[in-house]
């Protein structure tokens, strides 16, 4: 018995491969079929366009109102008669071979565009990232991407908070309340308009009951709730503080409205918070993040330092923490161990230490020390030439290459906040291509605004997917870049590319 089934384990692995190779097909058929069916439905090119393409990573594809679009209004508004068309080929999380890559299957003659505007580069990690073939084929596999989404949205956020907390079963029709579910990290809320005008009505009503109800505790978790997840902090941390006193000690509730105190820059009320939280669940790593960050932002060196230790202890590739640990070694005096340790990190994880000589100059810049903060960025500008500079340089070269075959002007942007020196070392001098910086203007711009007003988060250490006016600013940068080669300003047609000077490079 067992030796006949020991036999039929071959054949029942054969039909699985095989039945996850028929789905793994059926996905990227109906996939491409997807894309060929939106291809047609797009708005006609007409020979007259004046076409824009923009590639590059979740930098051009994400954040409020992506510059993409914003470019295409301004061009439009400004130049009617351009009847400008940005067209975006940007792929979050790609890295500048995998964007180079996909320029070969783009329809040039279709778009035929007369500018190509890359901003790419901060997903290089040269041969320190390269995978496996085994594992860059599950990157792209569509069963993995789709059980990646399944198992997003049945947890509702990948927080390992939420994912560890009880959450109690819902019978009802209404969405859990807060106090019944934990979401550590608040969802990046929609911006179009309908969806306001019904989250409006919601907290219109919710108010009202609230007003004319002497128990309304259910409808203040609803309210709560809402504000949480469109991220209206400041209307958020008064009812949760009222929640915390109707249901004193209710962990979700704490937790929730530690994130909050974090979202409005006060730490020192969220550090007691989290601490509570550790203490009892020493297990939750997520948690002792939280209460690392709070710690690091409320200026609890020794505490931030500890916590720090802990985190990059378990896991070791945590770049936040190894900067934490750097940042509060200098708050304390401690100049020789930072130092050990950055060489340290140099040799064995130069990806890290990018990340955190990017992040250590942030804060630099922030409390007004540039030379400090100049130091940190050049360190990191020099790390950058020693490890990432050849991929990022190959593909840019390619990327040149089809431009110059297309008879398109190549921008070549640098990211906000960093120099824009770094991309001038990928060409030789004769090329015809425009710089444009993002780190003057970006600079300015923080000089009269806050950090957060700017950026949505600092995924890349110094700066971050940008908000609505961040992008404006991208925006602003490219559409004077182009005004003034094709000199538009003067009321001339555009010129072809290949027509004008040699170098050109956008004023500081």
């Amino acid at each position: 018995m067992v030796s006949s089934s020991l036999r039929k384990c071959p054949v029942i692995l054969l039909r699985i491969v095989f039945i996850l190779l028929l789905l793994e097909g059926g996905l990227w058929v109906s996939g491409l079929a997807h894309i060929a069916i939106y291809s047609r439905n797009q708005k006609e090119i007409q020979k007259e366009n004046f076409v824009i393409l923009t590639i590059g990573d979740s930098m051009t594809l994400s954040g409020e109102d992506p510059w993409p679009w914003q470019l295409q209004r301004m061009l439009n508004e400004k130049y009617p008669s351009l009847n400008v068309m940005v067209v975006s080929q940007a792929t979050a999380g790609s890295n500048t071979k995998e964007i180079a890559d996909k320029l070969n299957s783009f329809d040039w003659e279709k778009y035929q565009p007369k500018v190509i505007v890359a901003m790419m580069g901060v997903s290089d990690k040269g041969e320190l990232g390269k995978k496996s073939w085994f594992f860059s084929l599950l990157d792209r596999s569509k069963i993995i991407e789709m059980l990646r989404f399944f198992i997003k949205k049945s947890i509702g956020s990948s927080s390992i908070i939420q994912s560890f907390m009880p959450v109690k079963e819902n019978t009802s029709k209404e969405p859990s309340p807060i106090g019944e579910q934990f979401i550590s990290s608040p969802p990046k809320a929609a911006k179009n308009l309908s969806h306001e005008i019904e989250v409006n009505k919601t907290i219109a009503i919710l108010r009202e009951k609230i007003h004319n109800s002497s128990n309304a505790s259910r409808d203040k978790l609803y309210l709560g709730q809402t504000y949480y997840n469109e991220r209206r902090f400041h209307e958020a941390e008064p009812i949760h503080e009222e929640l915390l006193e109707i249901f004193p000690g209710n962990v979700p509730i704490s937790l929730n409205l530690g994130v909050i105190y974090l979202e409005l820059k006060k730490p020192h009320k969220a550090v007691p918070l989290f601490r509570r939280y550790v203490k009892a669940n020493p297990w939750d790593r997520e948690a002792f993040f939280y209460l690392m960050r709070a710690s690091d932002q409320a200026n609890l060196s020794t505490e931030a330092l500890s916590l720090a230790e802990v985190v990059v202890r378990k896991e070791p590739n945590n770049e936040e923490g190894w900067s934490v640990i750097v940042w509060n070694l200098i708050k304390t005096g401690q100049g020789e161990a930072v130092e050990s340790l950055l060489l340290q990190l140099q040799a064995k994880q130069p990806d890290i230490a990018s990340y955190v000589f990017r992040d250590i100059g942030r804060r630099f810049y922030s409390e007004g020390k540039f030379n400090e903060s100049d130091n940190y960025f050049e360190r990191e500008f020099s790390l950058k030439k020693s490890f990432y500079n050849a991929l990022t340089k190959e593909s840019y070269e390619r990327v040149y290459s089809l431009s110059q075959e297309h008879d398109a002007l190549l921008i070549a942007m640098q990211y906000p906040l960093l120099p824009i020196s770094v991309m001038k070392l990928y060409f030789e001098n004769d090329e015809r291509i425009l710089f444009v910086e993002n780190d003057q203007n970006f600079r300015n711009a923080l000089g009269n605004s806050t950090y957060d007003d700017l950026f949505v988060d600092n995924f890349f250490g110094v700066f971050g997917h940008c908000t609505k006016r961040g992008n404006e600013l991208i925006a602003m940068n490219v559409e004077q870049a182009i005004s003034k080669y094709f000199s538009l300003d003067k009321e001339k047609s555009p010129t072809n590319p290949s027509d004008k000077g040699q170098l050109r490079e956008l004023p500081q």
